[in-house]
């Protein structure tokens, strides 16, 4: 397994995993504090919170997206 305990570059969340915890706008911003990268969100969750608005948000977080 990599050691990511130094250079989050590698690290993407998928969103399913903390969907229950957090909304995805949530998800965006908590990532973004804790330097993570990159985001898979998943179809469901761009649906409910609009496609240009998520697309928006990762902009201005300055996320990317692994799937």
């Amino acid at each position: 397994m990599r050691d990511l305990s130094r250079d989050l570059a590698h690290l993407s969340i998928n969103t399913a995993t903390v969907r229950k915890q957090l909304g995805l706008f949530d998800i965006i911003e908590a990532c973004a504090r804790r330097g993570i990268p990159t985001l898979c969100p998943w179809r469901e969750q761009i649906r409910a919170a609009g496609l240009a608005e998520t697309a928006r948000r990762l902009a201005d977080a300055g996320l990317g997206t692994s799937g």
